[in-house]
C-alpha cells in the first residue's frame, strides 16, 4: 500500500506541476499580449532614432566631402595661376582661354573639355552655344528652353577678353 500511496503522491505532484507550468505559461501569454504594442513601439522608436543619427552622420559626411572638393578646386585654381606663369616663361603664348581651359582639365566633365577644344580652335557662335549648354547640364540646369535665346554678338577685345551679347533673355 505504501507503494501505492507514493504513486498516488508523485502523480498529484506531476499534474500539480504541470498546472502550475500551464498558468505561468498561460499568465506570461496574456502579459505578452498586453505589452506586445508597447515593446513593437519602443522597437519602432528605437529603429526611428537609429535612423535618424545614420541620416545626420550621412548628411554632416556629405558636408564634409563638399567642402573638402571646394578646398580642392581653391587649390587647384592657386596651382593653375602658378603654371600659367610658368607657360608663358616657356615661351607658349597664352591663348585668351588658357588659364580657364587649364583649369577645366581639373574640374570640368569631358565633353566640357572636348567643346572648350573645339572651340578653341574656332571660335563660332554654334561651338559657344554648344559649349554653354553641356556646361548648364554638368551643373545640372536643363537645356529645354535655350533655343529660344540668341546669340546677338561675339567678339574679342584686343586685350583678348571673349565677350558675349545675348538678346537680354535670361536662360
Amino acid at each position: 500500500m505504501n507503494s501505492q500511496n507514493n504513486g498516488a503522491i508523485v502523480t498529484l505532484w506531476v499534474i500539480a506541476i504541470i498546472l502550475i507550468i500551464g498558468a505561468v505559461a498561460y499568465s506570461l501569454l496574456e502579459a505578452l499580449r498586453a505589452i506586445a504594442p508597447v515593446i513593437a513601439a519602443i522597437i519602432a522608436g528605437a529603429f526611428a532614432i537609429a535612423g535618424a543619427i545614420l541620416k545626420y552622420a550621412l548628411e554632416v559626411e556629405k558636408a564634409a566631402e563638399i567642402k573638402r572638393k571646394e578646398l580642392m578646386q581653391d587649390n587647384y585654381k592657386s596651382i593653375l595661376s602658378k603654371l600659367s606663369t610658368y607657360i608663358k616663361s616657356k615661351g607658349i603664348d597664352e591663348e585668351p582661354l588658357g588659364s580657364a581651359h587649364l583649369e577645366s582639365w581639373v574640374v570640368a566633365s569631358p565633353k566640357v573639355i572636348e567643346l572648350t577644344q573645339q572651340f578653341m580652335e574656332k571660335q563660332s557662335d554654334l561651338r559657344l552655344k554648344a559649349l554653354l549648354k553641356q556646361m548648364r547640364q554638368d551643373v545640372g540646369l536643363t537645356i529645354n528652353d535655350l533655343e529660344k535665346v540668341q546669340l546677338l554678338a561675339f567678339t574679342t577685345d584686343k586685350g583678348g577678353v571673349l565677350e558675349v551679347e545675348s538678346n537680354g533673355t535670361d536662360g
